[in-house]
């Protein structure tokens, strides 16, 4: 670690806890050898404890118990009905634009495709495409040849007594 270089938060976490005496004891071994080798990490914690050392020669001011218990039940009762109301409104607003903005590209996406579909289409397609049975049975009717063949066929009776007979 260099001089330069600001110092991350869990490594000074871990120097105030040193200060305060609240590393285990293999913690503090480490810590301890950390210190030994490394310069800029003893400069921390020598800065640190000159900001302990400051910290206690400011005057001392007596304050009342009631003081403290507003301040804390101040604090608490902020931390239950804050958090909650800001994450629910603003948990709201992400869902409903995250929904929005899933809507309006879905039907952006239909409907391109449905102008990509349309201008690939050909005219003659579509009128092939409402023909399609009478292209598939083009061979049988050839062979019939003209409407002649169907209006004989049609009063003959053997053939009216088979389509009548004949299951669905």
């Amino acid at each position: 670690m260099n001089p330069s270089e600001p110092l991350n938060e869990d490594r000074h976490e871990q120097f105030v806890a040193y200060l305060d005496g609240e590393l285990d004891e293999a913690s503090t071994r480490n810590l301890e050898a950390t210190l030994a080798v490394d310069e800029s990490a003893r400069n921390e914690v020598a800065a640190l404890a000159r900001t302990w050392e400051l910290l206690d020669e400011l005057p001392h001011v007596d304050v009342s118990s009631d003081f403290t218990e507003k301040t804390l039940s101040s604090v608490r009762l902020e931390t239950i009905t804050q958090p909650e109301e800001q994450k629910n409104s603003s948990n709201d607003w992400r869902k409903w634009l995250v929904g929005t903005v899933l809507v309006l590209g879905t039907v952006s996406c239909f409907l391109a495709g449905l102008f990509v579909v349309q201008g690939m289409t050909d005219p003659k397609t579509d009128v092939l495409l409402q023909n399609l049975p009478v292209i598939e049975n083009l061979e049988t009717y050839e062979d019939i040849g003209d409407a002649e063949f169907l209006r004989r066929l049609q009063e003959m009776k053997e053939f009216q007594n088979a389509v009548e007979t004949q299951p669905e």
